[in-house]
């Protein structure tokens, strides 16, 4: 068992020849490791760590992180192997779990891209635990923490990120998954590319996506049914933590989702979804996105006149007849899941009466404005200081002098520099900064973006056949231009290289 213990510690190099090597170099080491690694059967791992209780004790999880993992898995594996339940000495707060918990919170990242399929097994064992033994406040802050660790961005979406929201919505916890989904999704596992640059996982990327791949084992094969479901559930947490500009920004992205022509039971749930949100943003019908299919969009609509009707008569400001109408619907909001939504859509209505004067008045008597609401004053004041508080209405009560003048509602616009909603100096230089962050992100993004573009298929030979067809470098009138102009590293990728693209690639 000395020789398990000698190979698990062979690697990684001391801190001082680890800082030296190329990544290139690192690529070939830990990949002869990992060879080693695997010619260890899981059987043996496990009696030696039986045998060896102190096994675990000898690997630092930050520092020999690939071989933690494998004695971890082989122990898990042994379990197994004599029940199908999970044993109770992997309980939550049990020493497994602690071991596992230590490994997750500090192993090394860049190992990690080495072992997708143990990292994707290892998630979904503790999600297997979590749900086993009842336990979702010890599981998912791991389980996030995780997630985090391997990818701070999040940016590349797998199977591991919908299982955790899966979890975080069945047990309730909204908050728990914002770390997640208030990251923007910007890439999907694809096939890699021999011959591009950095292509090598442990080199620097700037996007997740060039190292978590089809074939890396990071998550199990991503289709669109999964992309819309993780959109979804995403858009219903944010609806349950009331944040509803997110809401209908993770709707509107299921709604735009590839379709060909055929409008899914989950693109149907979401714009019904997105209806109600839309006119509880805006007040109104809100505008479809231009990216819609055509032919779907007629077939959500076509399933949807009873939620089209409710916005219509929210936009008219017909409270009596909005409420006639939910109230005869009530049993279709609830089988659809939506008479939440709504009955927060018919609450809302009188926060848009009071808009609707804010374009006509700058100011305006209390008591007139309880008198349109059918409100005593003192449930109209406290009515408008609940939306002043929530930022809803910017705006403020001001009370005169003369004791027997009524209180004034006094509008501001959005732009003013009084009125809660306005913001000092130094606000707006820290909304600049995050601004401006938020902004070279997204522009790191959409570059790895449009290497992978320029990566595919369809573009090389396109290129190809443009350049064979003017006799060499095209101009510069088109967009893109040559792919070897736009990228030298691409002149030596060849075709065959790349796998053909499946329905993901198109939502790069």
């Amino acid at each position: 068992m000395a020789d398990v213990a000698s190979a698990l510690l062979s690697f990684p190099p001391d801190a001082q020849a680890l800082s030296s090597l190329q990544h290139v170099e690192y690529d070939r080491q830990i990949r002869s490791y990992i060879n080693v690694l695997q010619s260890i059967p899981l059987a043996t791992l496990a009696k030696a760590a039986g045998i060896q209780n102190d096994l675990l004790e000898l690997l630092d999880p930050s520092i020999n992180s690939l071989a933690y993992i494998y004695v971890l898995t082989a122990q898990i594996h042994a379990s197994s192997v004599k029940s199908t339940k999970i044993p109770d000495a992997h309980r939550p707060d049990g020493p497994f779990w602690l071991k596992l918990s230590d490994f997750l919170v500090t192993c090394d990242p860049i190992q990690m891209r080495y072992a997708g399929e143990l990292w994707r097994r290892l998630l979904e064992y503790i999600e297997r635990i979590t749900r086993f033994f009842r336990a979702p406040l010890a599981g998912i802050p791991l389980i996030c923490a995780a997630l985090l660790r391997l990818d701070p961005m999040t940016g590349t979406l797998t199977s591991n990120h919908l299982n955790y929201i899966r979890l975080c919505l069945e047990a309730r916890m909204y908050r728990h998954a914002l770390p997640i989904l208030d990251n923007p999704i910007s890439g999907f596992p694809t096939a890699p590319v021999s011959g591009a640059t950095n292509a090598v996982p442990c080199a620097d990327h700037s996007v997740s996506s060039a190292w978590i791949t089809s074939r890396s084992g990071h998550s199990d094969k991503i289709e669109i049914s999964h992309v819309q479901e993780y959109f979804l559930l995403g858009a219903m947490i944010y609806l349950g933590l009331e944040k509803y500009p997110q809401a209908r920004l993770f709707l509107e992205h299921v709604l735009t989702s590839p379709a060909q022509g055929v409008a899914s039971g989950m693109m149907v749930e979401a714009y019904r979804k997105w209806l109600l949100v839309g006119c509880l943003i805006e007040g109104k019908t809100p505008e479809s996105p231009r990216t819609v299919n055509s032919s779907a969009l007629k077939v959500l609509r076509s399933t949807s006149k009873p939620y089209e009707t409710v916005v219509e008569i929210f936009q008219n400001r017909d409270m009596p007849r909005l409420q006639a109408d939910v109230d005869a619907g009530a049993e279709l909001w609830r089988n659809d899941g939506n008479l939440g939504l709504i009955r927060t859509l018919l609450r809302a209505l009188p926060r848009f009466y009071i808009l609707n004067l804010s374009k006509t008045y700058a100011a305006i008597p209390l008591p007139s404005v309880a008198r349109l609401l059918n409100l005593t004053p003192s449930d109209a004041h406290a009515y408008i200081e609940s939306l002043i508080a929530s930022g809803h209405l910017n705006g403020r009560i001001d009370y005169p002098i003369a004791p027997d003048a009524p209180a004034v509602l006094r509008f501001f616009d959005a732009g003013a520099p009084d009125g809660p909603l306005a913001r000092n100096e130094s606000q707006q230089l820290a909304a600049l900064v995050a601004q401006m962050a938020r902004t070279n992100e997204l522009a790191e993004m959409v570059k790895a973006a449009d290497l992978r573009l320029r990566l595919t298929r369809e573009y090389v030979e396109y290129n190809r056949r443009r350049k064979g067809k003017k006799g060499g470098v095209g101009g510069g009138g088109d967009v893109g231009g040559d792919a070897e102009m736009a990228d030298p590293g691409l002149a030596d990728v060849d075709v065959g290289d790349i796998g053909d693209e499946d329905l993901m690639g198109d939502l790069h």
